[in-house]
């Protein structure tokens, strides 16, 4: 049999490769329908007499046109085929498994679509262009990350041999060996069974379906928990506590059903889960942590939840059974569920193209969480809370809305340990970056660099420091915004203070000759509200709109729109 131990590691290793295969799979159905409306593309072109603009004087003829939508059809074919075959996914979801066991962080936008246009032959100007970003940029973000893979695998990483080191690796026990580390550095309390030691996932029995109590062998057992994707915090985490017994008093104390935790990049959302997690814990039989893939659907993340949960019964195909099932088990145990980057379920680019798939129906999932009895709790982060949640929030509905601010003087604590000086100053750069601990991190690296350590120095230059990582971030979140919203940030960006809203209505020219109406100024205000991108205060009896100054200063120097 060997070493017991060593096969459930197999096993497990096993079942991950199972939801990677179920992932890859919903991508190849998109991307056949995909391919499926360019041919009729295609052929629309063939017998409609072309697009309009082609036959305008000096356009080229209908023939260069369909040989153009031939060209594109055969070169997407080609892209899928090689997809199907080469397993593009899988190597891109081992690489971001080894960055995550090394450094607690999953691999960015910008970095995994580097080593997917290494896999597929897409070169660094391209996906500048994509991502709007210099290719001068996107080769300082590679050359960075084939550095940290290189000391991380323990080879040289490369573009061109990318493949070749991680189809090797994956030969080998190198993996296993990896994540099985990772298990147990995650948490080091010794009543967590993980999935990679000793795997007891909940399993419903129809007697407890039928009654609704748990056996007392159950009520006995130890706490089962699935947290092999919870980053390691080390001691890195400073401040919140405000926040934290909150979500105790919420969670444990007032048994709230849902609970949202919002805010913007690198605020620190998912270092407050995880520590919520590890206070409250013991209150629960099941913890699990689970974080949601760009494009990843609600009926996959319910086959991973429920994997976990009921080992020992055949899931259902369709989402609406599962969400049944996993209804059950949340009404039979006590479960802390945490997701993480909850949001990515709505840039699913690929839900309606897939016409044949059920879609994204990640609003009827908050809504039977949020509204239908049960003893257990999902903690959910994320740039902005559901709807559902922001509209029933309160004491007696069970769901619950955290929109996390900056640190405060907290923050304090990534100035010392940067060993910077001139404490009395450190809330002047603090209030400038709002408390955000992500930007005060850079610009504390910053200020020790170039200043050596002298914050006082720094403010003398009178600057608002906006690193990569800012812009890249803040062009991130400016980029999802509607085009009223976005013109809403550029008018409190340029106006000399906050405005009130008479005369951002008037700034905006909202009116008869406008596209937009008071009404819809409204709603992208509060969208903008609920997302924390915009300031609201209080001067002289008056509220007030406006930004923070980082959101200034990169409207103001970054996007071009403002002189």
């Amino acid at each position: 049999m060997g070493d017991p131990a060593k096969n459930l590691r197999r096993a497990e290793a096993l079942l991950r490769t199972l939801r990677r295969a179920e992932a890859l799979l919903r991508t190849l159905r998109r991307a056949e329908a995909l391919l499926r409306t360019w041919r009729r593309a295609e052929a629309l072109l063939r017998t409609s007499g072309g697009l309009k603009p082609y036959y305008e004087p000096g356009g080229p003829p209908l023939a260069k046109n369909v040989g153009k939508c031939r060209k594109m059809s055969g070169i997407i074919g080609e892209i899928l085929a090689f997809t199907k075959i080469m397993g593009v996914e899988e190597l891109l979801q081992l690489a971001d498994e080894v960055m995550f066991a090394k450094t607690g962080k999953h691999l960015d936008d910008l970095q995994r679509a580097i080593l997917w246009g290494s896999l597929v032959g897409e070169r660094y100007g391209k996906i500048a262009e994509d991502f709007h970003v210099s290719e001068g940029h996107v080769r300082d973000v590679g050359a960075q990350l084939w550095q940290q893979l290189s000391q991380h695998l323990g080879s040289e990483v490369r573009k061109s041999n990318f493949r070749a080191t991680i189809e090797r690796l994956k030969s080998s026990d190198f993996f296993l060996n990896l994540l099985s580390f990772n298990h147990d550095s995650v948490i080091d309390n010794n009543r967590f069974n993980f999935c990679s030691h000793n795997f007891h996932p909940v399993s419903v029995s129809p007697n407890e379906e039928k009654n609704g109590k748990q056996s007392p062998n159950d009520a006995a057992s130890q706490l089962r928990a699935d947290l092999v994707n919870m980053p390691d915090l080390g001691g890195s985490f400073s401040g919140r506590d405000e926040e934290l017994n909150k979500l105790k008093a919420w969670i444990v104390g007032a048994g709230s059903r849902l609970v949202a935790v919002t805010g913007i990049s690198g605020m620190g959302k998912t270092a407050l889960g995880v520590r919520s997690l590890q206070q409250i814990k013991d209150n629960f039989e099941v913890v699990m942590w689970r974080r949601v893939r760009f494009g990843q659907t609600v009926n996959l993340l319910l086959t991973e939840i429920l994997t976990f949960l009921c080992v020992d019964r055949d899931l259902p195909e369709s989402s609406d059974e599962k969400l049944s099932l996993l209804m059950e088990c949340l009404r039979q145990y006590r479960c802390l569920i945490v997701i993480d980057n909850w949001d990515n379920f709505g840039l699913n680019i690929g839900s309606e193209i897939d016409s044949e798939g059920e879609g994204d129906n990640y609003g009827e999932l908050w809504r039977r969480v949020g509204e239908c009895a049960h003893q257990s709790c999902f903690l959910i982060l994320g740039y902005s809370p559901p709807r559902l949640v922001w509209q029933l929030q309160g004491e007696k509905s069970g769901l619950r809305w955290l929109q996390l601010e900056g640190l405060g003087a907290a923050a304090g604590d990534i100035f010392r340990d940067k060993g910077l000086g001139d404490e009395d100053k450190w809330g002047d750069v603090i209030d400038m970056y709002r408390g955000h601990p992500g930007w005060l991190n850079g610009v504390a690296g910053m200020i020790k660099d170039f200043f050596g350590g002298r914050v006082r120095d720094f403010l003398e230059c009178d600057i608002i420091f906006v690193d990569d990582e800012i812009k890249n971030s803040l062009f991130w979140h400016f980029n999802q915004l509607s085009d009223l919203e976005k013109q809403v940030m550029v008018n409190l960006a340029i106006a000399a203070q906050p405005l009130p809203l008479g005369e951002l209505i008037e700034g905006l020219k909202i009116g008869n000759n406008s596209n937009w109406d008071k009404g819809d100024l409204l709603r992208a205000m509060q969208s903008l509200g609920m997302r924390g991108l915009m300031e609201r205060r209080r001067r002289d009896d008056v509220v007030v709109f406006g930004l923070s100054p980082v959101w200034r200063q990169y409207l103001s120097r970054e996007c071009g729109r403002l002189k």
